[in-house]
């Protein structure tokens, strides 16, 4: 098993990747909604096996709730970095890590994937589901964060409704 790790640009944010493979042998996708491409964000999911997300500061971690395609970002409200999404898929979270967080030598070239917009939520679901990683530890603080919020927003979402 091979580790990775990095943080955003403060460092308040920290991510650990396990995977199997090389990390040079991972190909990180391009999202092509405009949310990722304006914050120059390459995903990847699987093959990682897991990824561990940690805070220093857990107030400092943004949530970006997007509706139109069912996912939850987490940034960095100190340096403004993008470092994972996340979305629940029948009921079991799932996530990506952006590629760009990651301590990777110069060397390290990851092949890039431009993915295909996917035209609804069940398409999009199921390349998540087969696609992003599905073991995930956060630290106390910040899964609280996370899931308060997350069900915050989706009472929100249904009043809208």
């Amino acid at each position: 098993m091979h580790s990775c790790q990095g943080q955003c640009h403060c460092g308040n944010i920290g991510v650990e990747i396990q995977l199997s493979a090389q990390i040079h042998s991972i190909t990180a996708q391009l999202c092509r909604c405009r949310f990722c491409r304006l914050h120059g964000a390459m995903w990847i999911g699987k093959p990682v096996h897991s990824l561990k997300l940690e805070a220093e500061t857990a107030e400092h971690v943004q949530l970006y709730f997007d509706r139109s395609i069912d996912a939850t970002y987490l940034l960095c409200s100190n340096c403004g970095t993008v470092a994972s999404v996340l979305a629940f898929i029948e009921d079991k979270m799932h996530a990506a890590v952006n590629s760009n967080v990651l301590n990777l030598s110069p060397d390290v070239d990851l092949d890039v994937l431009h993915c295909q917009s996917h035209p609804n939520l069940t398409a999009r679901q199921a390349l998540r589901q087969d696609g992003w990683i599905n073991e995930i530890d956060f630290c106390p603080e910040l899964q609280r964060r996370i899931f308060t919020g997350v069900k915050e927003e989706k009472r929100h979402s249904e009043t809208l409704v």
